[in-house]
């Protein structure tokens, strides 16, 4: 009993005792193994064979060392959490590649507050005697341009502006005229003079409802790849080179294998045509032979019987 209590209480210790897991990689990590990875083609062979694996194996091991000698500051990696983190890093690339689009091309805003125009302004002014409506416009800005309140906007209405401006719509006589608004001692000088012809409207950021003009957008920023997509689009260029070039060289040494087949085959057929030849030629000296042995042996048995009947003559 005491020893199994002290072989549970080993058990429960050693259960207890679970290894945190590490932070993730940083993006100056994730680039060394990367880095790592890159120099080791064999990682990325889809072949299952020993050999292969074997080597997998040991290319890992070596990117391990290699990058925890790298970082001897941080927690070392197990070559188990660095697979899982270049998965992770293909998994991402592979959803940046197909979420990938283009930033939308509407880069204004546009506002319904009314601009207030400039009116008639009571007593002595150095601003003309035009007419100032109040008129409810579309006013639209750049997304990314310093705010301007459009309350404080001030656009005359008047001649005193060119009306060849495209922007800004003149006031309309069927439209009541508002309350009078005092324009600021440091804009009188600025309305009262007019604009020169050339002076451009970009600045301006009032477009009239009544022009029917409709604000150029921007053009279309396509979005940009972070380097990670790059290395691994580059990787993905490369598994793709070396797999054609090793089913090249397999396709080579099966042709080369299927030649010396046949190269055997024809030595082959070539020393069995030439045995036929020999066994052929050796039946004919046997039959030769044969026969030369049987007219030998007639010529002995006539001899013999010659003999035989001399013999009888002289008895």
């Amino acid at each position: 009993m005491i020893y199994l209590a002290t072989m549970f209480a080993l058990g429960l210790s050693n259960m207890e005792v679970v290894r945190e897991p590490s932070a993730a990689l940083s993006e100056t990590q994730r680039m060394a193994l990367l880095r790592h990875i890159e120099q080791r083609p064999i990682i990325e062979d889809r072949s299952t064979s020993n050999t292969i694996n074997y080597r997998k194996r040991k290319a890992w091991d070596e990117i391990t060392a290699s990058f925890n000698a790298s970082y001897p500051d941080q927690i070392p990696r197990s070559a188990k959490q660095l697979k899982r983190s270049y998965e992770h890093i293909k998994r991402n690339a592979r959803g940046m590649r197909k979420t990938s689009a283009s930033v939308p091309s509407a880069s204004l805003t546009q506002s319904y507050d009314p601009l207030v125009l400039p009116g008639p302004t009571p007593g002595p002014s150095s601003v003309s005697s035009a007419q100032f409506t109040e008129v409810p416009s579309t006013v639209y800005r750049p997304l990314f341009s310093p705010f301007v309140p459009v309350s404080q906007v001030i656009v005359p209405a008047s001649p005193v502006i060119a009306p060849a401006s495209p922007n800004i719509a003149p006031a309309s006589p069927n439209i009541a005229p508002a309350s009078a608004v005092n324009a600021p001692d440091s804009l009188s000088s600025d309305i009262a003079s007019p604009p020169p012809a050339h002076a451009s409207n970009q600045h301006l950021y009032s477009v009239s409802r009544a022009s029917g003009s409709r604000p150029r957008s921007k053009p279309r920023r396509t979005r940009r790849v972070t380097s990670i997509y790059e290395m691994c689009d580059k990787r993905q260029e490369e598994l793709h080179k070396s797999k054609l070039y090793r089913l090249n060289r397999e396709h080579e040494e099966e042709m080369k294998l299927k030649k010396e087949m046949m190269l055997t085959q024809k030595l082959q057929q070539t020393a069995i045509e030439k045995t036929h030849e020999k066994l052929n030629n050796s039946l004919d000296l046997l039959d030769s032979v044969l026969r030369k042995a049987g007219a030998a042996y007639d010529a002995m048995a006539k001899t013999y019987e010659w003999c035989c009947n001399i013999s009888e003559i002289g008895i």
